[in-house]
């Protein structure tokens, strides 16, 4: 078929259109010196846009093929296709050779900026490439480009023709919709939405724990964890700090002095490895869906930089349980919520790793500090709800400590089972606190009765200021 000025020419408006056609392809600017130009083919500018306002409403741009289309990332999309006619009764036109122009609303990609209508009035634009964004959508705007038409000059009326013609360039969108049927997506787009936030200047990016209602680690933990590593790697630009150099580092500077006030946060953590931002999170159980919770913290200034979240079907994640199998909250509330932290005495206990999960055959590390000179005892609470006394223990019987003095508590604490939700206690005092009753198993004491020696304890405590209790959080798991 014949172009848009062409077509008319097949139809009886053509006549009437003769005069605009001209107007459009020779400019008045050219009147003075085209001795060929007739006075009665001038029209007033008014006779002008009347006519081509009846033009345009007469053009007709559909879309043909590619809307609302599901995208799955790596793999090939369909073009967009719009076509453009010219509607004169019940008959239509194809109109060829329009330029149209395409660009993205929402999202961004590699796509074909610009199309022109074919024979059969039918424009392409190619889609190439995709990047990954936080919504669940992209927008793709289109729209006529009549700026071949634009005539330029000094003169008002050229200006107001120009203006014309841009209030009557059709625009349409292309939206296209993700496909989000996998735990890869969700966390995909859950990573991007938390990563927009961040200031690209910073750069590095360590993810230090993930807790089950915000309060412990979790098995599923773990996964969780690794998924959101593996979209940054994939989807970002940010480069991730790895969990060992995270405990290699938070080793090297606890046996240089820095206090648990320093290290224990996961902002110290983070920002000792080289991390310029740390993430962390929380997951909740919320009937088939779990919330999944993420922070970005700037680790040297210790704002929050950004957070995000996502609701995960149930049926999107692994057999593998959301919290310890052991979890009791009457354990927390006995071990944990009831403890003494003291007034004049204040001590502090933490580990090796600041997400607290180990893996069968790992080592654990334990650090311990207290700004007065005192005694400590420090008693893990396994899985299966036995309490054994890891120090003081029969290497190392003397358990006084130095005021404001980091001590890694001596021995080659190795996991082992039972696996699931632990708890390592410490207990400081100015009085020395007699040695538990119980069996010795492995150099360690096997406290006989557990509720009697807590009771004990935190008798003798009640007798002075100068006592205290801290506690870390362990989730032990099967490699």
């Amino acid at each position: 078929m014949l172009g848009l000025v062409e077509a008319y020419k097949n139809i009886p408006l053509y006549n009437d259109l003769l005069p605009l056609y001209r107007f459009i392809t020779r400019p008045l600017a050219e009147a003075s010196i085209d001795n060929e130009w007739k006075a009665n083919d001038a029209l007033l500018i008014s006779e002008i846009k009347s006519i081509a306002q009846d033009l345009f409403s007469r053009v007709k741009v559909e879309k043909v093929e590619g809307e609302e289309q599901e995208i799955k990332f790596n793999q090939p999309l369909k073009p967009l296709l719009l076509k453009i006619v010219y509607i004169d009764g019940e008959k239509t036109y194809p109109v060829s050779g329009i330029k149209f122009k395409f660009s993205f609303q929402t999202g961004a990609g590699k796509i074909s900026e610009v199309g022109i209508s074919d024979n059969s009035g039918i424009v392409k634009c190619e889609i190439f490439e995709l990047k990954p964004h936080q919504e669940n959508y992209y927008v793709i705007f289109v729209k006529i480009d009549l700026s071949e038409f634009n005539i330029f000059g000094r003169y008002d009326e050229y200006a107001e023709w120009n203006e014309f013609l841009r209030r009557n360039e059709s625009e349409t969108i292309f939206t296209l919709k993700k496909t989000v049927t996998t735990l890869d997506d969700k966390i995909r787009d859950l990573v991007l939405n938390l990563v927009s936030k961040i200031p690209p200047e910073l750069e590095t990016i360590s993810i230090l724990r993930i807790y089950y209602q915000d309060k412990l680690p979790g098995p599923m933990a773990s996964y969780l964890k690794q998924k959101i590593e593996l979209a940054i790697e994939r989807y970002t630009k940010f480069s991730l700090i790895s969990d060992e150099q995270i405990k290699m580092v938070s080793v090297k500077y606890t046996n240089l002095g820095y206090s648990s006030d320093e290290l224990g946060a996961p902002e110290s953590f983070g920002r000792f490895a080289g991390s310029k931002v740390v993430i962390t999170g929380s997951y909740w159980e919320s009937g088939d869906v779990i919330d999944l919770n993420l922070k970005a913290t700037d680790a040297m200034k210790k704002i929050v930089l950004s957070t995000a979240n996502v609701n995960i079907p149930k049926s999107f994640l692994p057999n593998i349980p959301l919290a310890p199998e052991n979890y009791n909250p009457k354990v927390d509330d006995e071990l944990i919520k009831s403890e003494r932290k003291g007034e004049e005495l204040k001590v502090e206990l933490w580990v090796d790793r600041p997400d607290g999960i180990y893996y069968e055959g790992d080592t654990i590390e334990i650090f311990v500090r207290s700004n007065r000179d005192c005694y400590v005892q420090l008693v893990y609470y396994d899985a299966q709800g036995n309490a054994i006394l890891v120090f003081p223990h029969k290497k190392e019987w003397n358990n006084k400590i130095e005021a404001n003095k980091i001590y890694k508590v001596p021995g080659n604490f190795v996991i082992e089972p039972p696996f699931g939700r632990e708890i390592l206690k410490a207990f400081a005092s100015e009085n020395p606190f007699p040695l538990p009753k119980g069996k010795e198993h492995s150099g360690l004491i096997l406290i006989e009765n557990p509720s009697i020696y807590l009771s004990n304890v935190r008798g003798l405590g009640l007798k002075s200021e100068d006592y205290a209790e801290s506690s870390v959080v362990i989730t032990t798991l099967k490699k």
